[in-house]
Protein backbone atom coordinates (compact mmCIF):
# COMPACT_ATOMS: atom_id res chain seq x y z
CA UNK A 1 0.00 0.00 0.00
CA UNK A 2 3.05 2.52 0.79
CA UNK A 3 4.68 1.61 -2.44
CA UNK A 4 1.75 2.43 -4.19
CA UNK A 5 1.09 5.85 -2.64
CA UNK A 6 4.40 6.80 -2.95
CA UNK A 7 4.09 5.70 -6.84
CA UNK A 8 0.48 7.49 -7.44
CA UNK A 9 2.66 10.65 -5.73
CA UNK A 10 6.36 10.30 -7.81
CA UNK A 11 3.91 10.12 -10.90
CA UNK A 12 1.44 13.49 -9.97
CA UNK A 13 4.69 14.84 -8.70
CA UNK A 14 6.81 14.23 -12.54
CA UNK A 15 3.12 14.95 -14.55
CA UNK A 16 3.25 18.68 -12.90
CA UNK A 17 6.60 19.53 -13.53
CA UNK A 18 6.55 18.31 -16.97
CA UNK A 19 3.24 20.13 -18.08
CA UNK A 20 4.81 23.29 -16.11
CA UNK A 21 7.85 23.01 -18.51
CA UNK A 22 5.96 22.75 -21.94
CA UNK A 23 5.55 25.76 -23.58
CA UNK A 24 1.68 26.10 -24.20
CA UNK A 25 1.28 29.23 -26.13
CA UNK A 26 -2.49 28.35 -26.63
CA UNK A 27 -2.92 28.52 -23.26
CA UNK A 28 -2.10 32.53 -22.89
CA UNK A 29 -4.49 33.62 -25.76
CA UNK A 30 -7.16 34.90 -25.16
CA UNK A 31 -8.46 37.82 -22.95
CA UNK A 32 -7.90 38.37 -19.02
CA UNK A 33 -9.76 40.99 -17.23
CA UNK A 34 -8.05 42.40 -14.38
CA UNK A 35 -8.68 41.29 -10.84
CA UNK A 36 -6.35 43.65 -8.28
CA UNK A 37 -2.93 44.09 -7.45
CA UNK A 38 -1.20 42.20 -4.65
CA UNK A 39 1.77 43.92 -3.15
CA UNK A 40 3.03 40.74 -1.65
CA UNK A 41 5.79 42.13 0.74
CA UNK A 42 3.22 45.02 1.89
CA UNK A 43 -0.73 43.95 1.93
CA UNK A 44 -1.97 47.36 3.44
CA UNK A 45 -0.48 49.22 0.25
CA UNK A 46 -1.99 46.64 -1.98
CA UNK A 47 -5.45 48.03 -0.39
CA UNK A 48 -4.39 51.44 -1.57
CA UNK A 49 -3.39 50.42 -5.11
CA UNK A 50 -6.33 48.86 -5.65
CA UNK A 51 -8.13 51.53 -3.95
CA UNK A 52 -6.40 53.75 -6.22
CA UNK A 53 -7.12 52.07 -9.51
CA UNK A 54 -10.86 51.71 -8.58
CA UNK A 55 -11.40 55.05 -8.21
CA UNK A 56 -9.19 56.30 -11.26
CA UNK A 57 -8.91 53.63 -13.72
CA UNK A 58 -11.52 51.47 -12.93
CA UNK A 59 -10.93 47.59 -13.12
CA UNK A 60 -13.76 46.44 -15.83
CA UNK A 61 -11.50 49.13 -17.65
CA UNK A 62 -8.31 47.04 -17.53
CA UNK A 63 -8.33 44.49 -19.84
CA UNK A 64 -4.71 42.28 -21.45
CA UNK A 65 -5.56 40.03 -24.57
CA UNK A 66 -2.78 37.75 -25.98
CA UNK A 67 -3.71 37.00 -29.79
CA UNK A 68 -1.95 34.02 -31.72
CA UNK A 69 0.52 36.35 -34.07
CA UNK A 70 2.44 37.10 -31.21
CA UNK A 71 1.13 40.35 -30.58
CA UNK A 72 -0.37 41.65 -27.37
CA UNK A 73 -2.49 44.55 -26.10
CA UNK A 74 -3.56 46.23 -22.89
CA UNK A 75 -6.34 48.49 -22.62
CA UNK A 76 -6.40 50.94 -18.85
CA UNK A 77 -9.23 53.56 -18.86
CA UNK A 78 -10.21 53.41 -22.82
CA UNK A 79 -6.03 54.25 -23.61
CA UNK A 80 -4.51 50.95 -25.92
CA UNK A 81 -0.97 50.01 -25.85
CA UNK A 82 0.52 46.88 -27.77
CA UNK A 83 3.66 44.71 -28.08
CA UNK A 84 4.63 41.57 -28.64
CA UNK A 85 4.87 38.66 -26.83
CA UNK A 86 6.19 35.11 -26.83
CA UNK A 87 6.77 32.18 -24.37
CA UNK A 88 10.07 30.24 -24.58
CA UNK A 89 11.04 27.63 -22.21
CA UNK A 90 7.97 28.68 -19.86
CA UNK A 91 9.07 31.87 -19.71
CA UNK A 92 7.09 34.62 -20.48
CA UNK A 93 8.59 37.78 -22.78
CA UNK A 94 6.72 40.84 -23.43
CA UNK A 95 8.66 43.41 -25.87
CA UNK A 96 11.64 41.16 -25.34
CA UNK A 97 11.67 41.29 -21.32
CA UNK A 98 11.28 38.66 -19.35
CA UNK A 99 7.68 39.36 -17.11
CA UNK A 100 7.84 36.42 -14.32
CA UNK A 101 4.41 34.59 -14.36
CA UNK A 102 2.34 32.40 -12.98
CA UNK A 103 -0.70 31.13 -15.35
CA UNK A 104 -3.48 28.25 -14.32
CA UNK A 105 -6.40 27.54 -16.48
CA UNK A 106 -8.70 30.88 -15.74
CA UNK A 107 -5.53 33.00 -14.02
CA UNK A 108 -2.93 34.82 -15.01
CA UNK A 109 -0.59 36.82 -12.72
CA UNK A 110 2.20 38.84 -13.55
CA UNK A 111 4.82 39.97 -11.47
CA UNK A 112 6.14 43.41 -12.40
CA UNK A 113 9.44 43.88 -12.58
CA UNK A 114 11.01 47.17 -11.86
CA UNK A 115 11.50 47.79 -15.46
CA UNK A 116 7.74 48.11 -16.36
CA UNK A 117 7.14 50.10 -13.25
CA UNK A 118 9.43 52.91 -13.81
CA UNK A 119 6.96 53.00 -16.93
CA UNK A 120 4.04 54.28 -14.85
CA UNK A 121 6.35 56.69 -13.04
CA UNK A 122 3.29 59.36 -12.46
CA UNK A 123 1.28 56.34 -10.71
CA UNK A 124 3.71 55.32 -8.36
CA UNK A 125 5.39 58.75 -7.91
CA UNK A 126 4.27 58.72 -4.32
CA UNK A 127 5.41 55.56 -3.57
CA UNK A 128 8.85 54.23 -3.40
CA UNK A 129 8.83 51.30 -5.64
CA UNK A 130 12.76 50.13 -5.09
CA UNK A 131 11.63 47.41 -3.11
CA UNK A 132 8.39 46.42 -4.35
CA UNK A 133 7.41 42.84 -4.95
CA UNK A 134 3.75 43.54 -7.25
CA UNK A 135 1.87 40.56 -8.91
CA UNK A 136 -0.99 41.88 -11.10
CA UNK A 137 -3.51 39.45 -11.20
CA UNK A 138 -6.17 38.82 -14.30
CA UNK A 139 -9.12 36.63 -15.25
CA UNK A 140 -9.87 34.51 -17.83
CA UNK A 141 -12.88 36.47 -19.83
Amino acid sequence: MKLRNLLFISITVLFAFSSCNRDNAASIIGTWKFDRVEVVNNPTLSGHINGFIQEVIGPSDLILVFRENGTYTITADGEVDSGTWRLENGRLFLDGQEVPHTLSRNRLSLHIPSWLLDQFGELFEMIDITNLNLLIHFDRQ
